[in-house]
């Protein structure tokens, strides 16, 4: 297991045994490598909303900040602003984080919030989120943006591809990503 790994898990209070692996391996002996293999997944309270695409998640005492994976957030002042509305109305509830074996702690964490279902879903077929699946694709979003598009909610009501292609491409320089 890396040292980053090692780091992350115990930054954010997840004993090892309560890693979980998403990746279709063969079953792992030592539980320490799941974090190798896929991603690291815990319960804890939505504390507030902290940026455009980021939640403070309370979990054990500790909060964790995390930035919603393979998203972006649309220039248009009033689709963020519907947005962060979005995002504040999780504040207090219970969910589910999954964060991924890249991200780098103690900055922001990289992954995905589950209130019910994953928010990022809702977000992107609402047009507040477009989708930006950089090396990792996932169908679920995809769908979710297909279904946006075509009905011209949120970002498609007035923008096209082209737009979302240059907020892709801008967010996949960003550290971290």
């Amino acid at each position: 297991m890396t040292a980053i790994a090692v780091l992350h898990a115990a930054l954010i209070g997840v004993p090892l045994l309560a890693l979980t692996a998403v990746a279709q391996e063969a079953p792992v002996a030592d539980p320490a490598d799941l974090l190798l293999l896929g991603e690291v997944v815990f319960e804890g309270r939505v504390r507030e909303v902290v940026g455009d695409d980021s939640l403070a998640i309370e979990h054990r005492g500790r909060e964790v900040v995390v930035q919603l994976a393979r998203v972006a957030v649309p220039d248009d002042p009033a689709l963020r602003e519907g947005l962060r509305e979005a995002l504040a109305r999780q504040v207090g509830r219970l969910a589910e984080v999954r964060l991924e074996s890249e991200a780098t702690p103690p900055a922001r964490s990289y992954g995905r919030v589950v209130v019910g279902e994953d928010l990022r879903l809702g977000f992107v077929e609402a047009g507040l989120l477009l989708y930006c699946p950089g090396s990792r694709k996932e169908l679920a979003l995809e769908t979710a943006e297909q279904r946006a598009e075509a009905r011209r909610r949120g970002f498609w009501a007035a923008a096209g591809p082209t737009a979302r292609e240059r907020l892709c491409s801008e967010k996949a320089l960003q550290p971290g990503r």
